[in-house]
C-alpha cells in the first residue's frame, strides 16, 4: 500500500492501537515498532495493564526471523497486557497461519487472532470501558485513519 505506515498509539484510556499498514520489513522494523509500543505503554500507570488491538489486515507473510522477533517481543510485553487481539485478513492463508503461530508462541492465553472485526470488538470489549469500545470500533472501521500521536 503506497504511503502506508505502521503506527502504535494510545488514543483513549488503556487501549493500545497497533496498525501494521506497511508490513514488517525485517527485524529492525520490529524493534522500532516495539520501542514505540514501550513508549505508549509507559504512558499508562504501571499498575494498569493495557488492552492491545493489532490490525494486521494489510500485512502479508514475513520472514521467519521477523516472526521470531515479534514472538520474543510479545513474550517480553506479556506482563503489561490484560488482553490482546490481532485482526488478520483471510485472503492470505499462509500469513494467517504465521500470525496464529506468533500469537500461540507469544505465550499469553489472553491473546487471540480474528478475521472478523465484530468478533474481535466483542471479545476485547468484555474488558474495555464504553469509551475504549467506541474507539476500538472506530480504529477497526477506519483503517485509513492512522493516528500518529
Amino acid at each position: 500500500m503506497i504511503g502506508a505506515v505502521n503506527t502504535v498509539v494510545i488514543n483513549v484510556g488503556r487501549l493500545l492501537e497497533v496498525r501494521i499498514g506497511a508490513g514488517y520489513g525485517g527485524v529492525t522494523e520490529v524493534a522500532e515498532l516495539f520501542a514505540d509500543m514501550a513508549r505508549q505503554i509507559h504512558r499508562v500507570p504501571d499498575s494498569v495493564r493495557v488492552v492491545a488491538a493489532t490490525d494486521w489486515r494489510a500485512c502479508r507473510l514475513m520472514s521467519s526471523d521477523t516472526a521470531d522477533a515479534i514472538v520474543a517481543n510479545l513474550v517480553r510485553n506479556n506482563v503489561r497486557i490484560e488482553r490482546s487481539a490481532g485482526l488478520a485478513s483471510s485472503d492470505s492463508p499462509s500469513a494467517f497461519l504465521q500470525f496464529s503461530r506468533v500469537i500461540r508462541e507469544g505465550g499469553n492465553p489472553e491473546r487471540r487472532l480474528f478475521t472478523d472485526p465484530r468478533s474481535m470488538i466483542s471479545w476485547l470489549g468484555e474488558v474495555l470501558t464504553a469509551d475504549e469500545r467506541r474507539r476500538l470500533t472506530e480504529f477497526l472501521d477506519r483503517p485509513e485513519d492512522i493516528s500518529t500521536r
